[in-house]
């Protein structure tokens, strides 16, 4: 069955992120067509500078690029209290920042099985609360599984090239798919939302966003298809995104 699509596009490192995929989350538990919306992960890199396998405490990072005392203390007790109102938990002080490729990866493959929310949300706990440390391709298989997907195909891709283009092409465009913030989400290609998420104006833009794409599978539906084969009428129907 044809889906709208929801492009999320999101680092797991990202603490916005992380608050952004439990309002998404509960918004789609709100919208009645949620068995018709399908969410898939779009990668934006926050620090490739890193090498693969290389992780750096939270509190280095942050101390490097000048932010200390005071100004560092206030910057976590911030995010703190806004992850407190998700009922959330942030450990930064125990945070390890990585080059989150390799998570980015297996976030395609939660994209493959429609399970992208609760692997993302399980790898957010991880590096957000339990301090976690991604370049340990054992822990991502651990956390992978227990966000739900097979340990045996988390295995496979984690040992493979598998939807390593995917996550290279999804950063060669994140700049221009997110010209201000991560996250930033498109609803069926023609609504677009990013930084810190309402619920429920998601929730009002997912049903604009439903009846549009309604409206338009109807439309393909309904064309005369003589000189079209299934291939081109399903890819139609997909709309595919610009980004």
């Amino acid at each position: 069955m044809k889906k709208m699509i929801i492009h999320y596009w999101s680092d797991v490192m990202c603490p916005f992120c992380y608050l952004g995929e439990h309002v998404l989350e509960r918004a789609l538990e709100r919208f009645e067509h949620r068995d018709e919306v399908h969410v898939r992960w779009k990668s934006n890199i926050l620090h490739p500078e890193l090498e693969v396998g290389q992780s750096i405490s939270f509190l280095d990072h942050m101390h490097h690029y000048g932010n200390d005392g005071e100004r560092l203390d206030k910057k976590i007790a911030i995010l703190k209290e806004m992850a407190e109102k998700e009922g959330l938990i942030y450990g930064l002080e125990k945070a390890r920042i990585v080059n989150s490729t390799e998570v980015a990866r297996v976030m395609k493959l939660a994209t493959d099985k429609d399970l992208v929310l609760p692997v993302a949300k399980a790898f957010g706990k991880g590096y957000f609360t339990d301090g976690t440390d991604f370049s340990k391709t054992s822990e991502i298989v651990r956390v992978a599984v227990e966000g739900g997907l097979d340990k045996a195909d988390v295995e496979r891709v984690l040992a493979s090239s598998e939807y390593m283009a995917d996550v290279v092409n999804d950063q060669a465009t994140a700049s221009q798919a997110c010209p201000r913030f991560v996250p930033t989400m498109y609803f069926n290609h023609g609504f677009m939302m990013d930084g810190i998420f309402d619920e429920d104006k998601i929730v009002e833009t997912l049903g604009r966003a439903y009846k549009q794409w309604k409206a338009f599978t109807h439309q393909v539906m309904t064309m005369d298809h003589e000189s079209m084969g299934p291939d081109e009428c399903a890819a139609i129907c997909d709309m595919p995104a610009p980004y």
